[in-house]
Parts: structure tokens; C-alpha cells; sequence
């Protein structure tokens, strides 16, 4: 079989974990350029990948006499996934694009048109590693099978601790915007991203497609002291009548381990645990996981390409969970800074007095923080997907954040 030539623009921060997935890879694929303005000259690294060479920008690749890549990945900051994922797609390869794919909507649509008018061969996979994994699978059967019977709720916990060193890491961490480029980091947009994608890929599994919510209510909040937000509830209900919720921070003083929890009228399935096993009531059984979910995710982007086939989770699968995190901010009307009276520094993280438990209860009911008994909660308004939303979502934006 032959290898499957690589870029990975990005090699810094989290691109060292692509770089440990594509060596995992082995002889299924063969990094052959990285691509990274943060260095001045070859990272030190490169010595250990013979063959691979480094450019500074993504221009600089493209007008190099060396080799051409099959394929692109791109784990560089989140306000750059927008300009890279569009000159991939207008060089007409493949492209394996970090999570999340990108802050706003309009920036989405603009990609699935550039999309629509790219080579068959052009097409983006976004890193949402846990839609490919045995226990998602397992998940997805039981729900279209009717295992579970009616669908009625679908439910994600996920709060993970970040200390005031997180946001200096680099200019653009708890930012809305940074150097004219949408953002938008916080835990439902970065780094609990995965776990609500979960939400929109299962109620696609049941629909056989992307389904929009008729509608969501958000709640957004900060308690460290950063232009965006670290904490953030919402509660939406799909067409079909099922509802759907998360709960998700980073103001804890320790992490509450991603819980996701689908319930129907015959059975319910979890998710939880170090490994995020899947626990099923009907049938009953356990799924682990039988290897890393970024590799997962990596071995079905190469089978795309060779057998030619689009990816299952591309810019159109996702579109949901960007609109509905866009929708988040106008439900919440904006970011709501938590008094200073409920939350004190403690080990390095601005922790809420009582969260765990307001957390918890939020995710036991499917409600947001201000139903759950937050003193410091505010209730959001319902924000319908209505056609024309997609204008609602940009003005606000337009003339909120930039």
C-alpha cells in the first residue's frame, strides 16, 4: 500500500499530537512538509522525520519544486483555520482540519462553497475525534436501530480545569478576536468542542443527516479576568422532539470528567470515564475504546482519500454545531461576568464557589445554570433557527465582537 504524502501546517502547541499520530501511522502515511510561521528557521525536530521539509508559510509550499502532498493537515490556531482550509481546498486536496473548524458560521458557509466548486478529491474532514471512534459507532447502531426506542434527551457534562498560565500561552487564548480574526475560545468552542459536536452528530445518526434545532437557550459567563468567556449552559430541542443539553467550564478547581448521556423511551447509553467507555442498557454491554481517538480519526481520513469516498463528518455535518455555538452568544445576550463575590483564585484557577454541584444538577435535569440554583445565573432568551437566522447571527457578531 502506498503511503499517503503529508503537509501539517502547525507544529507547534497541539501539532505535536498530529505529529505522534502520523508517526503511529507508520507506513500508511509520509510526512513530507510542515508548514509554520512560529519558527524563523527548521524546528529542531524536523531531525528526527528525514525527508520532511519545513516552510514558513503556506505560499512557500505551494510554489516549491519539491513534492506535492496528497494531503493537508491543519492544527494551527483557530483564527487561522479559515485562510488555510480555503487555500487547501483552492489547491484542490484533501484537508484534515483541527477542531473547531472555524468561530463563525459566515465563515463556514463561505468554505462549503468553496467546497461545492473544488475537484471531487477536495474535501475537508474536521477533527471531531470521537466521531470515529468503536464506542460513537456502537452509539450510532443502537440509536438507528431503535435499540433505545424514541430519543427523548440527549445530555453532556464536560468541565475542564485551566489555570491563569492557560491564557497566556499565547495572544489569541481567551480571546474573541485576535489581529482582526474571529476567535470566539472558550470551553463549548475549544476545548470541550468535541463533546458538543457529540450532541449533533448522534441526533444525525437517528436523522440520517445534520439536523438544525428548532431552537436553543444559552447562558454565557466569565470569571477569569479575559475578554471571552470560561464558562457557558444551553438547552435546545431538534425537530423531531428530542432535547439536547450541556453544562461545560473551565472556572473548577478540578476537572469533571466529559459525561455524555443519551436517553430514549426503552434504554439509556452513557459515556464516561478515563477512556469515554460506552455503557449500554439495551442491549446490555460495554465498548472501549481500542485505540487513541485522534488515530481513529487520521485512519479514516486516509481511507477517504484512497477509496475516494467524502469523510463522515465534513464542513456540512458541522454546520450545526457552529450555528448553534454562534446562537449561544445572542440567547446569552452577551458575555455575563460572574460577581466577584462567587468565585476566588485557588491552585491557580479562578474557581466558582459551588459549581460542581449547580454543574451537575444542570446536567441531571437537562436545564441551564439559572435554573439549577447558580445565585450568579442569568436566563438566556430562546434563539429559534428560523430562515434568514443565518443574517441574525452575523449582524450580531458584526457589530458586537468586531
Amino acid at each position: 500500500m502506498k503511503p499517503i504524502s503529508l503537509a501539517l501546517v502547525g507544529v507547534g502547541g497541539y501539532g505535536r499530537a498530529h505529529l505522534q499520530t502520523i508517526a503511529s501511522l507508520g507506513a500508511e502515511v509520509r510526512l513530507v512538509a510542515v508548514v509554520d510561521p512560529g519558527f524563523s528557521e527548521p524546528p529542531e525536530f524536523l531531525s528526527e522525520w528525514p525527508g520532511t521539509r519545513w516552510y514558513p508559510t503556506w505560499e512557500a509550499l505551494m510554489a516549491s519544486d519539491a513534492e506535492r502532498p496528497d494531503a493537508v493537515a491543519v492544527a494551527a490556531p483557530i483564527p487561522h483555520h479559515a485562510a488555510y482550509a480555503q487555500a487547501a481546498l483552492e489547491a484542490g486536496l484533501p484537508l484534515y482540519l483541527e477542531k473547531p473548524p472555524v468561530p463563525l458560521l459566515t465563515q463556514l458557509d463561505a468554505l462549503l462553497a468553496t467546497e461545492a466548486k473544488a475537484p471531487p478529491g477536495a474535501w475537508v474532514q474536521v477533527g471531531f475525534q470521537f466521531t470515529f471512534t468503536e464506542q460513537m459507532r456502537a452509539l450510532g447502531e443502537a440509536i438507528r436501530s431503535g435499540a433505545l426506542g424514541e430519543i427523548r434527551h440527549y445530555r453532556l457534562l464536560a468541565c475542564s480545569r485551566r489555570e491563569a498560565s492557560y491564557y497566556q500561552r499565547s495572544g489569541w487564548a481567551g480571546k474573541l478576536h485576535w489581529r482582526g480574526e474571529p476567535v470566539l475560545d472558550g470551553p463549548a468552542t475549544n476545548a470541550v468542542a468535541h463533546g458538543v459536536s457529540d450532541l449533533f452528530t448522534l441526533e444525525a445518526f437517528r436523522c440520517g443527516g445534520p439536523v438544525l434545532p428548532e431552537e436553543i437557550t444559552g447562558e454565557v459567563y466569565r470569571a477569569a479576568p479575559i475578554e471571552s468567556y470560561d464558562v457557558a449552559s444551553l438547552t435546545g430541542r431538534f425537530p423531531g422532539g428530542a432535547t439536547f443539553s450541556f453544562a461545560t467550564a473551565h472556572a473548577v478547581d478540578a476537572d469533571l470528567a466529559p459525561r455524555l448521556e443519551v436517553v430514549g423511551s426503552l434504554g439509556k447509553a452513557e459515556v464516561h470515564g478515563p477512556h469515554r467507555t460506552l455503557y449500554l442498557s439495551v442491549p446490555p454491554g460495554e465498548v472501549a475504546a481500542p485505540e487513541p481517538n485522534m488515530l481513529a480519526s487520521y485512519r479514516h481520513f486516509l481511507r477517504a482519500i484512497r477509496t475516494g469516498t467524502r469523510p463522515a463528518l465534513g464542513l456540512a455535518e458541522v454546520r450545526p454545531y457552529v450555528a448553534v455555538t454562534n446562537a449561544l452568544f445572542v440567547s446569552s445576550g452577551g458575555i455575563h461576568t460572574i460577581p466577584e463575590e462567587y468565585h476566588s483564585q485557588r491552585n491557580h484557577v479562578q474557581h466558582i464557589e459551588g459549581f460542581e454541584q449547580v454543574a451537575t444538577e444542570a446536567f441531571r435535569n437537562g436545564v441551564n445554570f439559572s435554573q439549577a440554583g447558580a445565585p450568579w445565573g442569568r436566563s438566556g432568551e430562546p434563539f429559534a433557527f428560523k430562515p434568514g437566522f443565518e443574517a441574525t447571527l452575523a449582524a450580531y457578531f458584526a457589530e458586537r465582537v468586531f
